[in-house]
C-alpha cells in the first residue's frame, strides 16, 4: 500500500521510474528505521514495566514481612484491648527499665502503675508511647498515642527489638 502511495505521489510530481525507485528506497528506509525504533521502544518499555512490577512486588513482600507482622491488633484499637489480644496470642511483655534507674513521668508513670512494664518511653509533647513484646525470638514494637490511659490507642506496630541498654 505504501508503494502505491509513493508511486502516485511520484506521478503527480512528474518523477521518472528511476527517481521513483530512489524515492521509494529512501521512504522505505525511513519506515524500516521507524519500525525498528518502535520495536526497540516497545521492548524497552516492556522491560521497564516488568522491572517496576518486580520492584513493587519485592517492596510489598519486604514491607509485609518486616514492617507490619500479623499481630492480630488494629490501628485505632485501645491499648488495653490490644495488649490482651497480644498476650492471648503468646506475645510476652518485654520488661523494660527494671534495673537501669529510669524514672517514669507523666503518662509513663500511669502506665507503670497499671503494670505496663513493657513500656520503653513516652514523648512529652505528643503523648506517643513505645512498648515492646516478644514471642519465639521475634520482637514486636507497638506505638500508641493518647494523653490519658483510657484514651491510648495503637498507631502502628513493627518487628523491632528494643535497643540494648548502654
Amino acid at each position: 500500500m505504501a508503494k502505491a502511495a509513493i508511486r502516485w505521489a511520484a506521478r503527480v510530481e512528474g518523477l521518472g521510474n528511476k527517481q521513483f525507485h530512489t524515492l521509494f528506497r529512501r521512504v522505505s528506509g525511513v519506515f524500516v528505521e521507524l519500525e525498528i525504533g518502535w520495536r526497540n521502544y516497545q521492548m524497552k518499555a516492556s522491560i521497564l514495566v516488568l522491572s517496576a512490577l518486580y520492584c513493587i512486588g519485592i517492596s510489598i513482600a519486604l514491607a509485609d514481612s518486616s514492617e507490619a507482622p500479623s499481630a492480630g491488633i488494629i490501628v485505632g484499637e485501645r491499648l488495653v484491648a490490644a495488649k490482651a489480644k497480644l498476650i492471648k496470642q503468646g506475645w510476652k511483655p518485654t520488661r523494660m527499665h527494671s534495673n537501669d534507674g529510669y524514672e517514669y513521668s507523666g503518662v509513663e508513670m500511669e502506665l507503670a502503675t497499671r503494670k505496663f512494664f513493657e513500656l520503653d518511653t513516652c514523648s512529652f509533647d505528643s503523648s506517643r508511647c513505645i512498648l515492646y513484646y516478644a514471642k519465639k525470638g521475634t520482637c514486636l514494637r507497638v506505638d500508641t498515642i493518647g494523653e490519658q490511659f483510657n484514651d491510648m490507642t495503637v498507631t502502628r506496630w513493627t518487628r523491632e527489638c528494643p535497643e540494648a541498654p548502654q
